[in-house]
This record gives structure tokens, C-alpha cells and sequence, in this order.
């Protein structure tokens, strides 16, 4: 049966906003909104169009990745800053070492 955790709030703000400024920086004038636009044949007007709806999605999907992770962190035991920042690091040495030491 699956246990949720208390949701730490503050940590999935965090993540949300954090998720949300990459992507609005990686979609900028400043980065690839043009190289984009190009190749995939997005005219100003029709972009325009749709940003509200994408913004909206791309909120909702952002809050829900940061949801699953805070359970999964939570699950497995990285409930300091450091055990989160580390957790991912030790994971995947651990597969790295099982795929090159067959041991999985």
C-alpha cells in the first residue's frame, strides 16, 4: 500500500519556481526562442496564442514531478538538503558500478 508523507510545501515551490525560470530562460529571446521557432514552423501570432495554456501546463507538470520527488526523497531516507543534493550522485555511481561489475 502506498504511504504519502507530509509534503513539504515550501520545497515544491521551490522546485516549481526553480523549473519554471529555466524554462522561461531556455524559451527566451536571450537563449533558443528563435532557433526554435524556426524549425518548428511557430509563427509569433500562434505562439502567442497558445503561451497562457503552455504556462499553465508546463506549472501543473513542474508541481507534479516536484510532488513525486519529495515522496521518493522522503521514501528513501534524503531528508537534509545535503542527503538530496548527495542522493542522486550515490545512485548513480551504484548503477555505474553494477553495470561495469555485473553485480545488479
Amino acid at each position: 500500500m502506498i504511504e504519502f508523507v507530509p509534503i513539504n510545501l515550501w520545497g515544491i515551490g521551490t522546485a516549481v519556481l526553480a523549473a519554471w525560470v529555466v524554462a522561461g530562460l531556455w524559451y527566451s529571446p536571450l537563449l533558443f526562442i528563435r532557433p526554435w521557432a524556426e524549425m518548428s514552423g511557430v509563427d509569433g501570432a500562434k505562439f502567442a496564442a497558445g503561451l497562457g495554456r503552455a504556462i499553465a501546463v508546463d506549472l501543473a507538470s513542474f508541481a507534479v514531478m516536484a510532488f513525486i520527488l519529495d515522496q521518493v526523497l522522503h521514501a528513501w531516507g534524503a531528508l537534509t538538503v545535503v542527503s538530496t543534493v548527495l542522493f542522486p550522485a550515490l545512485a548513480r555511481l551504484r548503477r555505474c558500478h553494477a553495470a561495469a561489475f555485473g553485480d545488479l
